[in-house]
């Protein structure tokens, strides 16, 4: 049994990005973003301060981004899902995305990053474990949303400049853990967004399988007409 069965209706991690049964990622550009629920303008708009201390400001473009992918169900989204929302987003608005040149591809994963945030079961944020383990490594801030027996953790690593250098997001149910580790690379001029993905299972604390899933890898920008 998968993580989507065990959540039911709730798409798994690997759903919206790629090689899940409910193929979310190749539906992406014919309205999934859709479903999910708008981020409200005022929340936007101004600065977000955790009790951790991670403050997040997003660029006049990530919050378009923003809106314009998540939908109109505006309250449906819990505070706390808001935050991990503009959270994961300070990645690329920090790593200096260009939004307005995404190539379809680096918009549905995107996109498919912030679905999973939006279709999370985590309805409080774990504030402790959060602050605990961006004291131990300092250049790693961390958002986890918690649930009934259910926690997805977004983790931005930083370079020694303090530059965005990796995302990762674990979606966790029970003994099933899924991550996805993104990361953004310049070769040969050309910018990509590659992501790794893994599912892990464990029983008695204990891992019992470990499946590494093909990467994803897509160019960052449209090509230039």
């Amino acid at each position: 049994m998968d993580i989507s069965s065990l959540l039911g209706q709730r798409l798994s991690l690997l759903d919206y990005l790629g090689q899940g049964k409910s193929s979310a990622f190749d539906a992406a550009s014919q309205g999934v973003a859709d479903k999910v629920t708008k981020i409200m303008e005022l929340v936007n708009s101004q600065p977000q301060q955790s009790d951790s201390g991670i403050s997040v400001t997003l660029s006049d473009e990530a919050q378009a981004l923003l809106a314009d992918s998540n939908g109109d169900a505006a309250s449906k989204l819990t505070g706390v899902q808001k935050g991990a929302q503009n959270f994961m987003m300070s990645f690329f608005d920090q790593s200096g995305v260009d939004f307005s040149q995404l190539s379809d591809e680096a918009l549905n994963l995107i996109q498919g990053l912030g679905d999973v945030i939006a279709s999370s079961a985590g309805t409080s944020r774990d504030i402790t474990t959060d602050a605990a383990e961006s004291k131990y490594n300092s250049n790693r801030k961390v958002y986890t949303l918690t649930g009934n027996d259910t926690r997805l953790r977004v983790a931005v690593d930083y370079d020694e400049a303090g530059k965005p250098s990796k995302l990762s997001v674990t979606d966790i149910t029970g003994g099933k853990v899924e991550t996805a580790e993104i990361v953004l690379e310049k070769q040969d001029g050309v910018s990509t967004l590659t992501i790794n993905r893994t599912q892990r299972e464990y029983q008695n604390g204990h891992m019992v399988k470990l499946s590494d899933i093909d990467p994803l890898s897509v160019d960052l920008y449209a090509e230039a007409a």
